[in-house]
C-alpha cells in the first residue's frame, strides 16, 4: 500500500518492550494532536458567530471552522486513487517495487496530490463557511491566509500518516482515518440515549434502536477478529511480510467504495431528473456495487507487487474468499443497519476493520513479553 513513508523494519520478538512503545507514543501524539488542532480555528473565522452556532450544535462549529476540519480527506483520497493507478497499471505497481527510490517518488507524487486536493476541497469549505457568515472576510489576503492554514494542517498528516504505523505495515493513514469518528462516539451514544429517554424511539415494546446496532457491532467485531487472526496465522506460517494480511483486510473497501463512487456518479448522469433527485437507488447502488468490487480489488492485490517486495510472498495461500465474505457482509450489514437505526460512525465497517486489526497486532507485540515472564517464573 502507497504510505507516506518508507516501512520500518519488522519488529523483533526478543525485544517488546522496544517494539511496543514506538507503536503507542505515536498514537497518542497523533490523538493529543488531533485534540488540540480541532481548537485550532482557520484565520478570519468569527468567534462571535461561531459562539452564536455552539449555542444550537452543542461546540461542533469548531470542529468545521478548525485548521484540523479536512482531517485526512485530501490525504486520503490522494492515496486511495495512487493505489487504484497501482492496480490497475502493473508496470506501475512493479516500478515502485524495484528500489526504494522509486517507492518515495511515488510517496512524494502522492503527498503532491494530497495538497493540492486539499486546495480544491479547502476553497469550498470556505465558501461554505462565508454562506454561514462565520467568517469575516474572504478578500485574497484571507483566502490565501486560509488555504495555507488547510495546507500546513495536511503536511503535519503526511507526517503523523508516516509514523502512526503498525509494526512492519504503515496503515496510519487508515487509523488517522477512524480518529473523528472514535472522538465523537461519546456525544453519538450521549444523542442515542437522551433520545430513548425521551421517548423517540420506535415504541415497539423493546429498545430495538438501540438493541440492533448493538448486535450488529458485536457480531461484526467477532466476525473481523476470527478471520483477522485466521488472515494473521496464515501469513506467520507462510513467512508472508506483515503488510500482507493487514492490506488485504483493510484496503479493498476503502478503494471498492471509491470506485463505486464514480460508478454511481457516471450512471447518475445519464437518469432521468426526476429519478436521479429519488436518492436512495442511487445509495443503494453505490453499496451493492462497493460489495462487488471488494473481491475485484482483493484479487488485484494477488497480481501485482505489494511494497515492500517480499510483502507478496504468502498472498497466495491467504483464504481470499473469507476475506472478500466478511468484507462485504460488513459493508452490507452497516448499509443496513444504518439506514433504519441510529449506527454511529465509529461503528461502520473500515472502524471495526481499522480498530480489530490494530489491536491484533499490539497482542502480537505483547504476547512474547508475556511469554518471557511464564519462562521465568
Amino acid at each position: 500500500m502507497s504510505e507516506i513513508s518508507s516501512a520500518p523494519p519488522s519488529p523483533s520478538a526478543t525485544a517488546p518492550s522496544r517494539t511496543l512503545w514506538p507503536v503507542l507514543w505515536p498514537l497518542a501524539a497523533a490523538l493529543a494532536i488531533y485534540l488540540m488542532g480541532l481548537w485550532i480555528p482557520i484565520p478570519g473565522v468569527d468567534a462571535q458567530r461561531l459562539d452564536y452556532h455552539d449555542g444550537f450544535m452543542g461546540g461542533g462549529s469548531i470542529r468545521t471552522a478548525s485548521i484540523f476540519a479536512l482531517w485526512t480527506g485530501p490525504l486520503l483520497v490522494a492515496i486511495v486513487h495512487v493505489e487504484i493507478a497501482r492496480l490497475l497499471i502493473p508496470p506501475l505497481a512493479r516500478w515502485q517495487a524495484a528500489s526504494a527510490r522509486n517507492a518515495q517518488v511515488l510517496v512524494a507524487i502522492t503527498g503532491l496530490i494530497a495538497l493540492l486536493m486539499t486546495l480544491a476541497q479547502g476553497a469550498g469549505a470556505l465558501q461554505a463557511m462565508q454562506a454561514g457568515r462565520l467568517l469575516r472576510d474572504l478578500s485574497t489576503g484571507g483566502l490565501v491566509a486560509s488555504l495555507a492554514a488547510y495546507c500546513g494542517a495536511t503536511a503535519v498528516l503526511i507526517w503523523l500518516a508516516g509514523r502512526l504505523r503498525l509494526p512492519g505495515a504503515g496503515q496510519g493513514i487508515l487509523l488517522l482515518m477512524v480518529f473523528p469518528m472514535i472522538a465523537s462516539l461519546p456525544s453519538e451514544l450521549e444523542m442515542a440515549f437522551a433520545q430513548y429517554r425521551s421517548g423517540m424511539f420506535l415504541q415497539s415494546g423493546l429498545p430495538m434502536d438501540l438493541l440492533v446496532p448493538l448486535a450488529f457491532v458485536a457480531v461484526a467485531t467477532a466476525a473481523a477478529i476470527t478471520v483477522a487472526r485466521g488472515l494473521q496465522t496464515t501469513a506467520r506460517q507462510t513467512g508472508a511480510a506483515p503488510s500482507a494480511w493487514l492490506t488485504l483486510l483493510l484496503w479493498p473497501p476503502v478503494l471498492a467504495s471509491t470506485a463505486a463512487n464514480y460508478l454511481v456518479l457516471l450512471v447518475w448522469s445519464v437518469l432521468p431528473d426526476e429519478v436521479g433527485a429519488m436518492g436512495w437507488p442511487l445509495h443503494a447502488a453505490h453499496f451493492v456495487l462497493t460489495a462487488l468490487l471488494v473481491p475485484l480489488f482483493l484479487k488485484a492485490y494477488l497480481r501485482v507487487p505489494v511494497r515492500p517486495a517480499d510483502a507478496a510472498r504468502g498472498l497466495e495461500t491467504m483464504p481470499v474468499a473469507t476475506i472478500a465474505g466478511l468484507q462485504m457482509a460488513l459493508l452490507l450489514g452497516a448499509a443496513l443497519v444504518g439506514s433504519f437505526y441510529l449506527l454511529p460512525a465509529a461503528f461502520g465497517a473500515t472502524p471495526i476493520l481499522v480498530v480489530v486489526a490494530s489491536a491484533l497486532v499490539l497482542a502480537e507485540l505483547l504476547r512474547p513479553a508475556a511469554a518471557t515472564s511464564t519462562a521465568a517464573g
